[in-house]
């Protein structure tokens, strides 16, 4: 069977364009139509990308994206078990790896998390030790008391009384 990317080269070579033309008609990298014509969608980016790309290639050369789209879903899905049933085989579980730039992303993501809950942290700290020191300010205010003069008097006894 051909694959999406032996027939978008064979309609390609059939309307006598180039790789460098494609590539500047649909803003599309080389390197990326290349590997698209290859079927290596292993280096391509997402899915929704290889689409567009598709996409944008059919329209360039006047041919139906949509048929070719589906074209490629049926490719991309009858790959995906074989992958799946050989990781099984060699490692008795269906767990796959993720590419190294997706993990790369997450590590950093969970760094900044970690660095954004510790800043709201230490903000928290700072703020409820600044609401204590104001509580204890204004606990040992002076209070106002009688003059001590006028206590002597009264305890003497000898009060305005004269």
């Amino acid at each position: 069977m051909n694959g999406v990317g032996k027939l978008l080269a064979t309609l390609r070579g059939k309307k006598g364009k180039t790789l460098e033309e494609i590539a500047a008609l649909t803003r599309i990298p080389r390197n990326s139509l290349v590997s698209l014509e290859a079927d290596a969608f292993d280096v391509l980016p997402a899915p929704v990308y290889v689409k567009g790309f598709i996409r944008a290639y059919c329209q360039v050369l006047g041919a139906d994206p949509a048929e070719m789209i589906r074209a490629y879903e049926a490719q991309l899905f009858q790959e995906t078990p074989v992958e799946l049933t050989t990781t099984l085989l060699v490692t008795g579980s269906a767990e796959t790896s993720r590419p190294e730039p997706v993990q790369s992303r997450l590590k950093l993501v969970h760094a900044l998390l970690l660095v954004v809950a510790a800043i709201t942290f230490l903000i928290a700290l700072i703020s409820s030790s600044r609401t204590d020191d104001a509580g204890q300010v204004a606990s040992t205010a002076p209070r106002t008391t009688t003059p001590a003069v006028q206590a002597d008097a009264d305890s003497n006894g000898s009060s305005l009384q004269r």
